[in-house]
């Protein structure tokens, strides 16, 4: 039998073969290098959006402590609201946009989404954001508009990523410039110009005007209640085909200002009845306003649980056991006790009943109170379990800007030019002798 001749011939067909096969091989490369391309994509995506939750979970948590014991001693509201902060250093209301979920975010979506975390170039207003006086009274940024900085410093290997890096946040300070002289937070010679800027986080405070005991002024808090709203950014894969996109997160919550322990007075005492000595006149229990803003309350306030008839006897027997001069470094509101009438020792009995201080009357809310107090004190490290005899120039019981919440499961014999300001728990005899300021 004779082949047909486009039968015999075979030529060609090996390198048909060969392009079809290296087609295939190259279309599946492609696949296999685009998927790998789209998988670091997206673990790295998943990785930079954590972290950027992580990092806004620090910036409420920052805020959080930042906030406790804050107020301005130049804003009329500040035992109850947080007017100062809504309107910024400048004392000014500067509203952006018009109002609603959007006005509590720091920065606009686009800009977070499309900054460098290594420069600030945004421009913002100075509503919301953290700020307190320093000791000459000149408003000083705790958390700036530009934000706290997440830096990484690459370990003795080197590299970034591996076991022996550092993590660390840097405040920009007042010029809102990284590396400069006023910045805080950075560790003494942590910054080298090969740090990774990572990312930053943003705070702003806005007041919840909406709610029912709000009067719906952005700008007055009227509740001692506020928004704090975190939004961190943090730097993503960045691909030469696109723009930057940074992983944006955002987190709130609504912290309130806790009144319950703004007792009425420097000094206030509850009780059925008072054996008291006290000794030396370097004292003073000065319950005026040094501001001159608000009205004076009591020097020595007494309050009890169920007011008998003889109500005002432990108010009596500590006032007849002082002398004239003790009497007299006692000074604030006159009294309401009609035997009492050349120092300021009163009853405020009815002032802790009618107001937040109600469950100090409450022998179970009392307890219950004094529970918290000690766990607080436990996990930071000012708790003692014994009796304690401290002297000399203590500062055990905080400062004004870092207030602290001492307790002592026993007595405590205190002498010496003690100075402190947060919360003293004593659940044994309490003896105090010389200057101390509390």
């Amino acid at each position: 039998m004779r082949l047909q001749p486009w039968i015999r011939s075979q030529r060609g067909t090996a390198f048909f073969l060969a392009i079809i096969a290296l087609t295939l091989l190259s279309l599946l490369g492609l696949s296999v290098s685009f998927e790998g391309l789209s998988e670091l994509t997206i673990s790295d995506n998943f990785e930079s959006d954590t972290e950027a939750l992580l990092l806004a979970d620090t910036g409420l948590n920052h805020a959080r402590e930042e906030l406790r014991g804050l107020y301005d001693p130049n804003d009329p509201n500040d035992e109850v609201g947080f007017d100062f902060l809504l309107r910024g250093p400048n004392a000014t209301a500067d509203p952006q946009g018009t109002g609603g979920f959007a006005a509590r975010n720091p920065l606009t979506f686009s800009t977070a989404r499309l900054m460098d975390p290594a420069y600030f170039t945004a421009t913002i207003t100075d509503d919301g954001i953290l700020w307190k006086r320093n000791a000459a009274g000149n408003p000083v940024r705790v958390i700036p508009e530009s934000g706290i900085v997440q830096r990484a410093a690459r370990g003795a290997d080197g590299k970034y990523g591996t076991s022996d890096d550092t993590l660390y946040l840097q405040n920009p300070g007042p010029d809102q410039i990284l590396d400069t002289s006023d910045d805080t937070f950075m560790p003494p010679g942590a910054y080298t110009s090969g740090d990774w800027i990572m990312g930053r986080y943003f705070l702003k405070v806005t007041d919840d005007d909406q709610a029912p005991d709000e009067d719906g002024n952005a700008y007055d808090d009227a509740n001692g209640k506020v928004i704090v709203r975190s939004m961190a950014i943090r730097n993503s894969l960045a691909m030469a085909s696109r723009p930057r996109r940074n992983s944006v997160a955002v987190v709130e919550a609504v912290l309130s200002r806790d009144l319950s322990l703004e007792l009425e007075g420097p000094l206030t005492i509850e009780a059925t009845s008072v054996n008291s000595a006290v000794s030396g006149n370097a004292f003073e229990l000065n319950g005026n306003d040094r501001s001159g803003r608000k009205p004076a309350k009591p020097g020595v306030g007494f309050m009890l649980d169920n007011p008998p008839s003889n109500a005002h006897d432990p108010a009596i027997d500590f006032y007849n056991s002082l002398s004239q001069q003790q009497k007299n470094n006692i000074r604030g509101a006159a009294s309401n006790i009609p035997e009492i009438t050349d120092t300021s020792i009163g009853d405020v009995t009815t002032e802790t009943q009618s107001g937040p201080n109600s469950v100090l009357l409450d022998p179970n809310e009392l307890a219950g109170l004094i529970d918290k107090l000690r766990d607080i004190a436990k996990a930071d490290g000012t708790y003692y379990g014994t009796d304690q005899t401290w002297s000399g120039n203590n500062t055990r019981f905080g400062a004004p800007d870092d207030p602290r919440i001492t307790f002592i499961d026993g007595s405590l014999n205190l002498s010496g030019n003690a100075t402190g300001k947060g919360i003293l728990v004593v659940t044994g005899d309490a003896n105090l002798s010389g200057g101390a300021g509390l």
